[in-house]
């Protein structure tokens, strides 16, 4: 005869078998914090830097601290919290790096790469299965800007899909002996989700592009006066191209470099651009000078880069028609707020332009008509065509350009260089 149900706990208990099991709820996931490079990773004595690694799930919040977020396999110092980029590698040329890397992920394995004296000839990668740990013992090689990474088995890498989890990246800067440390590193890190599996377009493609764990309009704002000069070091750790723009004046390239090599140009080589295009997991090295009060950019040039869709959470749609930069952009903006500096030298027989606005019907166009520029003579008169006319301008010459808007709503220019 069976026994009653209120017993069997009971029997249960004499004959010394297990009861139910109660577990333990999982631990916390941490708050990622935003690396700004500006402290080196691990400890470094007697020529010797010991760093202890993990990879582990943390919750980004790329935006605002109360905004959106994402949990996401990420690097962290072992004591300390997860950050986006990872950890900062930074060394003089001779150290020897003692670093041992442990994968907390129960779920996937991950392979490092980058962990490797430089210039690196050879596979550098090291698989980790969940929960195993590797010691990697390596001299750092020869000074530049390169990065390292990790990459999960759960999200392979597959080229032209929205796919990639490069927040799993940081930098790795050697320097010359001796050298003075007055510069900035700034990483680009990219994180998106897949298309919807079935194909539904309508469906929004989930992803965050920050700068030093940021997007815009929460990276940083850099402060200079007129006059003033910095030294940057910008490491794509995504596998995208970004052609980085600056507004405002030149910067100079003084050196390209991947993952694994590095090249310092000799000063006749190093070239002038307000756009540099950087190719998948490449670095940087750019000087600039501050040469005009104002707030500026610098930012990649790839509109679906810096865009509203960029943001973590899509917007309403009314953001892409703003004229406050401050929500019709997202993603992969740095800006700096120059002060003006000592008098600047009088402007001497400045060049003179009229740039009108306006707008025609158009036969054949989903909205029925064109806005565009006019330049020059007869701009109210000409015909509205499409591309605007260029706008001459001379290097070195001051120009004065009247904005003149002809359309019904406000407008806003755009202006490079």
């Amino acid at each position: 005869m069976p026994l009653p149900m209120r017993w069997t706990p009971v029997l249960l208990l004499l004959l010394g078998l297990p009861g139910p099991v109660t577990r333990s709820p999982p631990p916390p996931v941490e708050r990622v914090v935003a690396n700004d490079n500006r402290t080196p990773a691990g400890r470094l004595v007697d020529g010797v830097l010991t760093l202890h690694l993990d990879v582990r799930l943390g919750e980004w919040f790329p935006e605002d601290s109360n905004g959106p977020s994402v949990i996401l396999p990420m690097l962290a110092e072992a004591g300390g919290p997860p950050t986006a980029p990872g950890p900062l590698i930074r060394v003089p040329a001779g150290t020897w790096l003692d670093v041992t890397v442990t994968n907390q992920l129960a779920d996937t394995g991950v392979t490092i790469f980058g962990l490797s004296e430089r210039p690196t000839s050879g596979p550098d990668s090291v698989r980790l299965a969940p929960g195993a740990s590797q010691r990697i013992h390596f001299r750092a090689g020869a000074p530049g800007t390169y990065l390292y990474g990790a990459r999960t088995e759960t999200r392979p890498y597959i080229r032209d899909q929205a796919l990639e989890e490069s927040q799993l990246g940081g930098a790795f800067v050697i320097d010359r002996p001796g050298a003075p440390v007055a510069d900035r590193i700034f990483v680009i890190n990219i994180w998106s989700e897949p298309d919807d599996p079935a194909g539904d377009s309508t469906v929004v493609l989930r992803n965050v592009l920050a700068i030093n764990g940021r997007s815009w309009p929460y990276t940083e704002r850099l402060q200079f006066t007129v006059g003033d000069s910095a030294h940057w070091r910008i490491v794509n750790a995504s596998r995208r191209v970004h052609p980085m723009h600056l507004h405002g004046f030149y910067y100079r390239v003084t050196g390209l470099g991947t993952a694994a090599h590095d090249s310092a140009y000799l000063p006749e080589d190093q070239r002038l651009v307000v756009t540099e295009s950087m190719l998948p997991l490449s670095t940087m090295a750019m000087a600039l000078q501050a040469r005009e009060e104002g707030n500026w950019l610098f930012h990649c040039h790839l509109i679906y880069h810096v865009g509203p869709g960029a943001a973590l959470t899509w917007p309403d749609g009314s953001a892409a028609m703003a004229h406050d930069g401050v929500q019709h952009m997202a993603g992969l903006v740095l800006g700096l707020a120059v002060a003006p500096g000592p008098a600047p030298a009088p402007r001497v027989n400045p060049a003179k332009r009229r740039l009108v606005v306006r707008e025609a019907p158009r036969v054949g166009s989903s909205t029925g008509f064109v806005m565009s520029y006019a330049v020059g003579e007869g701009e109210t008169t000409a015909p509205v065509v499409l591309p605007a006319p260029p706008l001459f301008l001379t290097r070195g010459v001051p120009t004065d350009v009247t904005v003149i808007n002809h359309l019904d709503v406000p407008t806003g220019v755009h202006w490079h260089g």
